[in-house]
């Protein structure tokens, strides 16, 4: 009997802005760097670990940022994992940063902070819905945002 193959073809919608950074920067230096030019506290959440369509593992390092007055949300990601590249057509791009509930201005000056960080080659803004393997990003949440969701 032959084998039916079901494909589900889908659009995943991003609810975010996406900033790419590149630097040489160690990942723990590019967030205390950042933290300190933008004004923020990120914490270091625990690396994730995806495996890639030949099942090799890979883990990446990300840091989040949560003002729960304001919502605002920003997610720095390494692009360079243990064993790959978590968006391999941006193979050049050291780091990402997620920002969620920011205004465009504030985005702009966010990119304006980051460019004066030293060691940091170039920072732009880059469209999520242009990137094939985008919904990779998606995997990245900020770990006591989902504490909150669950039930005590």
């Amino acid at each position: 009997m032959p084998r039916k193959v079901i494909k589900l073809d889908f659009d995943p919608e991003f609810d975010f802005s996406l900033l790419a950074i590149l630097s040489s920067l160690k990942d723990y230096r590019m967030c205390f760097e950042i933290s300190n030019t933008v004004k923020i506290k990120f914490k270091r959440q625990p690396d994730l670990e995806l495996k890639d369509a030949r099942h090799n593992r890979s883990e990446y390092s990300y840091f989040c940022y949560c003002n729960s007055k304001s919502g605002e949300e920003m997610t720095l990601i390494v692009n360079k994992g243990s064993n790959g590249v978590l968006i391999p057509e941006k193979k050049s791009i050291d780091y990402f940063l997620l920002i969620r509930n920011v205004d465009s201005e504030t985005i702009d000056e966010i990119i304006s902070r980051i460019k004066e960080i030293e060691n940091v080659n170039g920072v732009y803004k880059l469209d999520p819905s242009e990137i094939k393997s985008a919904e990779n990003l998606l995997m990245f949440e900020y770990s006591e945002k989902k504490s909150l969701l669950k039930p005590h």
